[in-house]
């Protein structure tokens, strides 16, 4: 049986249209970051107003934080160009799309791929802004949003909210690494596989089994009230300075 060839071309990919951007973002939660002002560092040592690493800690909250309002913004337009492919309409199967239906399921895939990058970009940078606000000694560069790193947040509320918002995000971080490094989970699975019981070695072949992009989208707006609900409950630990 000959298989069908489709060629997709550069001007079949086409950007949300005003209309559809509008539809979109009308149930787009509101991001906000946490409102940290502005303190140059220098200006507090030269005036004596603060020790130096007050004086460190109050200039980069800003910077860290002017940082995670970036992400959100980028974190809005993923969203947008990806949910705009899903509402384009496709077949989760990819044997079964026409030539239009590819396009949006691969617009679909590469968007959702994207979006899943700047919402643990986005995690992230909050770890940062909470281990540079309670003086957490872990450097930059080995910082990661996981139980050890909660552990060591001494204030037990925002503890309790990380550790929730890390639990509630789990099946997320999950799909983030099936399409990082793992298998793509919205790809059929026919790999074999072998498993032994009681001594004996048995070959497993796979059926095709693949999340559906319905759950995608439904896992990417749960996520993204999980974050809303982190950052309304950070807020009201790290006061604004």
């Amino acid at each position: 049986m000959s298989k069908k060839e489709i060629i997709i071309k550069a001007d079949d990919y086409k950007y949300p249209s005003l209309d559809e951007r509008k539809e979109v973002i009308k149930n787009y939660p509101t991001l906000t970051s946490f409102g940290f002002k502005y303190k140059s560092g220098l200006e507090s040592l030269i005036n004596d107003e603060l020790s130096f690493d007050d004086a460190l800690k109050k200039e980069n909250l800003y910077w860290w934080d002017n940082c995670l309002l970036n992400r959100f913004g980028t974190l809005k337009e993923t969203y947008i160009f990806m949910l705009t492919s899903y509402k384009r309409g496709f077949n989760d199967d990819y044997s079964n799309c026409s030539h239009l239906e590819i396009v949006n399921r691969l617009q679909f895939d590469y968007f959702a791929e994207i979006f899943y990058y700047y919402f643990f970009s986005s995690r992230d940078i909050i770890a940062q802004i909470i281990r540079l606000y309670y003086k957490i000694n872990i450097k930059e560069n080995k910082l990661h949003f996981n139980e050890d790193f909660i552990r060591k947040i001494n204030e037990v509320k925002v503890k309790d909210s990380s550790m929730a918002f890390l639990k509630a995000t789990k099946v997320a971080s999950e799909f983030r690494n099936g399409f990082a490094h793992r298998f793509t989970p919205t790809i059929s699975d026919y790999r074999i596989n072998i498993t032994e019981e009681e001594g004996k070695r048995y070959l497993n072949f796979g059926i095709g089994n693949f999340t559906k992009s319905k759950k995608i989208v439904e896992n990417i707006d749960y996520s993204l009230t999980s974050l809303i609900t982190l950052i309304d409950e950070l807020k009201q630990h790290l006061i604004n300075e």
